[in-house]
């Protein structure tokens, strides 16, 4: 009885401090303006926005601006700026990141986990069309409104599509050298490894104090003392049920995000989509 209760504490114990890894490897800032297009009011109010995307549909958005990016291909950026930085919803890290970099004044949408299948290319292309004219105009903050509202609309929409299962694409992939633009900051990675590195240690303590508690049985003399008029019979475990992750995704009935996406890999390894840029 003890042992079943020690297992059951460590558990919950463990699911516990993965949570808690979860938490630590989500980075919840959405809005990263560093060529500064943005007032101090705008950059409040579309995290706002972005916060509500994601509490609504479990799926991350990050608007990311910039002043130049070393000649780096600026889907490759992007990708990396996603990946090094902890974004993305789950273990497929959902989500997409749209970004511009106003010294070529070019922009990309770069999609990740269940967001490559939520977004086509087509799709992509139709909401970046929208939102050129007020990028070209200097209206930052409406054009990034105007994004959010169709990746939105988007979202909604692949709710009433039939369940599909993310599968990591396959195929050929562009393999880049990893790029170090981040410093010393803490990659999601790292972030993941220090919480199960945690998780392990206290997980180790408390059993080993539990199971040291359990150590008062007594050796006996034969076999034969440890039964009891026991009868033993054949036994088998039939499993009743499974558990599986499912997500919604668009059909190609979709007047604008038929087509499929194209994918490519990050630094990281990790698969992404959409990264066909433009100019404003």
């Amino acid at each position: 009885m003890m042992k079943k209760f020690v297992l059951s504490f460590a558990a919950v114990l463990l699911a516990f401090v993965m949570v808690t890894a979860s938490a630590l490897a989500y980075n919840a800032k959405g809005v990263v303006d560093d060529a500064e297009l943005l007032t101090y009011g705008e950059e409040k109010w579309l995290q706002e926005k972005l916060d509500a995307v994601y509490q609504n549909h479990q799926f991350q958005v990050v608007f990311h601006t910039v002043d130049g990016i070393q000649g780096q291909p600026i889907h490759l950026y992007a990708a990396d700026f996603y990946d090094y930085n902890g974004y993305g919803e789950g273990s497929t890290c959902d989500g997409m990141i749209f970004v511009i970099d106003m010294d070529e004044r070019e922009y990309v949408t770069v999609t990740t986990g269940m967001g490559i299948l939520y977004f086509s290319d087509r799709a992509i292309a139709s909401m970046e069309e929208n939102i050129v004219e007020d990028l070209s105009a200097g209206n930052y903050y409406e054009a990034f409104c105007a994004y959010l509202d169709q990746v939105e609309q988007q979202l909604n929409y692949v709710k009433t599509q039939p369940v599909v299962y993310f599968q990591e694409p396959l195929g050929d992939f562009d393999y880049v050298d990893a790029y170090d633009y981040y410093g010393d900051e803490v990659t999601q990675e790292t972030r993941l490894a220090i919480a199960a590195g945690f998780s392990g240690i206290v997980t180790s303590i408390v059993l080993s104090v539990m199971v040291g508690s359990m150590k008062t049985a007594r050796k006996k003399a034969a076999a034969s003392d440890y039964v009891q008029g026991a009868r033993f019979t054949r036994e088998t475990d039939t499993y009743l049920y499974s558990t599986t992750r499912k997500r919604r995704v668009q059909s190609s009935s979709s007047s604008s995000s038929g087509g499929g996406s194209s994918t490519f890999r990050s630094s990281s390894g990790r698969s992404h989509g959409g990264g066909r840029s433009g100019r404003f």
